[in-house]
C-alpha cells in the first residue's frame, strides 16, 4: 500500500483528521462503507490515536484512544460525542 492509500484509509475510512491548527484537537468521523469492523492507528505528536470500530445490530461500537492531552469529537450518523484524553467507548445508534 502506498502512502496516499494509507493516508486515505486513515482520514477517510477510519475518519481521523485534525480539527484545529497544529492538530491541537481531533475529529473522528468514520466512513466504513460495508466493512463490519476496522482497527487503525494514526500518528500524532503526543502519541498514536487508536480507533477500533465494530458494527452491531443497533449501530456501531467505537473505541477511540487519544494520547496525552488530546481531545476532540466523534461523529456518526449526524450525532456528535465529545472525546477526552485516554480511552473513549461509544455505542452509537
Amino acid at each position: 500500500m502506498d502512502r496516499a492509500s494509507i493516508y486515505d484509509l486513515l482520514t477517510i475510512v477510519a475518519g481521523v483528521e485534525p480539527a484545529s491548527p497544529g492538530f491541537a484537537t481531533v475529529r473522528v468521523a468514520p466512513h466504513m462503507g460495508s466493512l463490519p469492523s476496522l482497527t487503525a492507528s494514526y500518528p500524532h505528536p503526543q502519541g498514536p490515536i487508536n480507533v477500533q470500530y465494530t458494527r452491531t445490530r443497533d449501530g456501531l461500537k467505537a473505541t477511540i484512544t487519544l494520547p496525552g492531552t488530546l481531545a476532540g469529537t466523534f461523529e456518526w450518523n449526524g450525532k456528535v460525542w465529545p472525546l477526552k484524553p485516554g480511552v473513549n467507548t461509544i455505542e452509537a445508534p
